[in-house]
């Protein structure tokens, strides 16, 4: 399995966070624009 693919799959990072951090309005547009560009259109 490619190693991208295997940390595709991997999901920790989605089931444990910490709700006391906040993220920067630089890092919110970020994940936004991600997001955008990997919409199945």
């Amino acid at each position: 399995m490619s190693d991208t693919l295997q940390k595709l799959q991997w999901r920790y990072a989605t089931k444990k966070f910490d709700p006391t951090r906040k993220l920067s309005p630089e890092q919110l547009e970020y994940i936004v624009s991600v997001r955008r560009s990997a919409s199945c259109k």
